[in-house]
C-alpha cells in the first residue's frame, strides 16, 4: 500500500510542480498543457523502468525491494502508469482547443472541439471573425488576456511565499 501511495505522490508532485512552473511563464493554460505531455513522456520512462526490473525513478521502492528482497509487482505499477498515460490522451486531442483558450484571436476554428461546450461552431466563427478585424476588441481581449496572465502568476508567487 505504501508504494502504492509513493507512486501517487510522485505523479501529484510532478502536476504540481508544473502547475506553478507554467503559472510563471506568464502563459499558464496552454503551458501546463505543455507540461502534461512532457509528463506523459515521462510516464513511458516509468513504465519502462517498472518493466525492466531496474526501478532507477523510484528509489524507495528499489530500496525496499533490495532491503526486504521481495517481489515487487511490477506489472500493477506498468498498468498503472499506463492508465495514467491513457488519461492524458484528451489533453492530446484537445491541443487546439486549450490553445483557443488561450488565445483565441489567433486559432483556427476548424480545429478546435467545441462541441463539449454547448456552442454553435458557425457562430463562433462569425463572433472572432468580428472581434479579429475590429481593432477596439481586439486590443481590449489583447490587454484583458495580459493582466489576467500577470494576475495569475502574482497569485501563485503570493501562494509560494504563503507556505
Amino acid at each position: 500500500m505504501a508504494i502504492k501511495i509513493q507512486l501517487h505522490g510522485r505523479y501529484h508532485n510532478e502536476t504540481i510542480c508544473a502547475k506553478f512552473k507554467t503559472a510563471r511563464k506568464g502563459n499558464p493554460a496552454y503551458a501546463f498543457f505543455e507540461e502534461v505531455v512532457c509528463f506523459d513522456k515521462k510516464l513511458l520512462i516509468f513504465v519502462e523502468d517498472m518493466e525492466s526490473g531496474k526501478i532507477l525513478h523510484f528509489k524507495n521502492l528499489k530500496q525496499y525491494r533490495d532491503e526486504t528482497n521481495a517481489t515487487i509487482d511490477t506489472n500493477y505499477f506498468s498498468i498503472a502508469l499506463k492508465n495514467m498515460k491513457d488519461g492524458f490522451e484528451q489533453f492530446k486531442t484537445n491541443k487546439s482547443t486549450l490553445a483557443f483558450i488561450v488565445n483565441h484571436l489567433n486559432i483556427n476554428t476548424n480545429e478546435i472541439n467545441i462541441q463539449p461546450f454547448g456552442i454553435d461552431a458557425g457562430s463562433l466563427q462569425m463572433q472572432l471573425l468580428d472581434l479579429k478585424t475590429k481593432d477596439l476588441w481586439s486590443g481590449k481581449f489583447t490587454e484583458l488576456k495580459s493582466k489576467l496572465e500577470e494576475l495569475e502568476v502574482q497569485k501563485c508567487i503570493h501562494i509560494a511565499q504563503h507556505k
